[in-house]
Order: C-alpha cells, then sequence, then structure tokens
C-alpha cells in the first residue's frame, strides 16, 4: 500500500514538473506554424495558410488565429465558413479592438449568402429554341460584386490649447532665465565693487547681504524658468504631434502572434 502510494505520488510529481516544458514547447509549436502560414498568406497561397493557422491554433488556443482561418477562409470563397470562424473570434474576444470591421464583415458575407441562396431558388429560365448564325444573343447578367473595403478611422483632433499653452509657458521659461542671469550678472558686478572698493570707502555689510539675496534669486528664477521653458516644450511638442492613424488593414489582413 505504501509503495502504491509513493509511486502514485511520483507519478503526479513528475506531470506537474513537465507540464510547463510540454506548454512551452507547443507555444514554439505554434509560432512556427504560425510563421508558415504567414508565408502562404502573403503569397496568396489560400489553402496551405488555411492549414497551418489551423495546426498552430491546435497547438496553442490563441484566439487571433480563429480570426485568421476566417480570413483565409473568406479568401477561397467559403463564406458560410468565414462566417463561422469571425463569430468564433468575436465569441473567443470580447474586448477586440476590430469587432466593429469584423461585424461589418459578417454582415457583408451574410449578405452574399442570402443573395446566393435566393438564386439557387430561382425558378429555371424556359429553354429557348438554338438561334441561328447572326443572330443576336443577350449577354449573361453578372452577379452582384460584395466588395470588402478596409475603412479608415477619422484623423485625430488638433489640440490647438495645449499647443498655446507650451508657447506660453516657453516664453515664461525664457524670460524666467533671463532675468536669472541678469540677476546673476549684477550680483556678480557687486562682488567685483566689494572686492575691490574705492579709496576711502568703509566695509559695508549690506552690500554683502544684498550681493548674496540678489545671487540667490537669480538661482531661484533660473531654476524656475529652466522648468517653464521644460514643460512648455513638452506641452508644444504634444499639441503639435498628431497621432499615426490606425489604418484598418484586418478587413484583408491577419493578425499578428
Amino acid at each position: 500500500m505504501r509503495l502504491t502510494l509513493a509511486l502514485l505520488l511520483l507519478g503526479l510529481f513528475l506531470l506537474s514538473a513537465a507540464s510547463p516544458a510540454v506548454a512551452d514547447d507547443s507555444k514554439t509549436a505554434a509560432r512556427q506554424a504560425y510563421r508558415r502560414a504567414l508565408q502562404h498568406y502573403n503569397l496568396a497561397e489560400w489553402s496551405p495558410a488555411l492549414a497551418s493557422f489551423t495546426e498552430a491554433y491546435r497547438l496553442y488556443e490563441e484566439p487571433s488565429f480563429l480570426f485568421n482561418i476566417a480570413q483565409c477562409h473568406r479568401q477561397l470563397g467559403h463564406q458560410q465558413d468565414a462566417i463561422t470562424f469571425y463569430r468564433s473570434y468575436l465569441r473567443n474576444t470580447p474586448d477586440a479592438k476590430n469587432r466593429e470591421e469584423v461585424q461589418q464583415l459578417i454582415s457583408r458575407l451574410e449578405t452574399s449568402v442570402a443573395a446566393e441562396s435566393a438564386a439557387k431558388k430561382a425558378p429555371p429560365q424556359e429553354a429557348r429554341e438554338p438561334v441561328g448564325p447572326g443572330a443576336i444573343v443577350p449577354a449573361p447578367i453578372a452577379p452582384p460584386v460584395v466588395e470588402v473595403r478596409a475603412t479608415e478611422p477619422p484623423p485625430p483632433p488638433d489640440r490647438p490649447r495645449l499647443r498655446y499653452a507650451g508657447y506660453a509657458l516657453l516664453g515664461l521659461g525664457v524670460a524666467g532665465l533671463a532675468v536669472g542671469g541678469g540677476l546673476m550678472g549684477a550680483a556678480s558686478s557687486e562682488n567685483s565693487a566689494l572686492n575691490k572698493p574705492a579709496a576711502g570707502t568703509t566695509w559695508d555689510q549690506s552690500r554683502v547681504n544684498h550681493m548674496y539675496d540678489l545671487n540667490n534669486a537669480g538661482l531661484a528664477m533660473i531654476g524656475v524658468g529652466v522648468g517653464l521653458a521644460v514643460t512648455g516644450a513638452v506641452l508644444a511638442i504634444v499639441g503639435r504631434a498628431r497621432p499615426r492613424p490606425q489604418h484598418a488593414g484586418l478587413a484583408f489582413g491577419v493578425v499578428r502572434f
């Protein structure tokens, strides 16, 4: 009984120790399958890409693979399968950033599937007598084409108030630096005068105190000027910078892993 219990505990320990390694191996294999799938997808080899994305998902259940599988089905014309995997992707990714775009794809594919189903259910046209040479034969009407286009978000809003506030602070910072420099210069001049007193003058402690006051005030103004200038420069840069628009390329591409 004790031997059996010991063997059971040893087996559980070995299994728990091997689990992380197995998980890492599965993720590595999934990444390799994903890279193969991406190469196939970029080469418009939809069937091999579909097989490799499916293999990657079996190895590592990353929800983005479901979106990629749906993309391959859509490229292959498997509209109902594409709808199924788009829905599975949204179900497994509640906070998907491209949810609205995927829902639009589903809606368009459903419209196309419904149109094809209605066309199949339509009664066949009556048989016509063969026409002779030189007769005018009407051209067949092509079915409607469902075109899926990627949409781009609106341009980011301008931020003039932030930019103007930055310019104002930058100007105040420069002014503070100028005032601080002037006070430091006045303190330096006063120090020179004290070190080389004119003939017949006596030592005046109040002038020494005034020199130190000027020097301290100059240092303080320079510190304030630097802080205002740096803050103003940052605000001006942020106010002028516009974030790069996020192109909605997922309507034609795949999700990166």
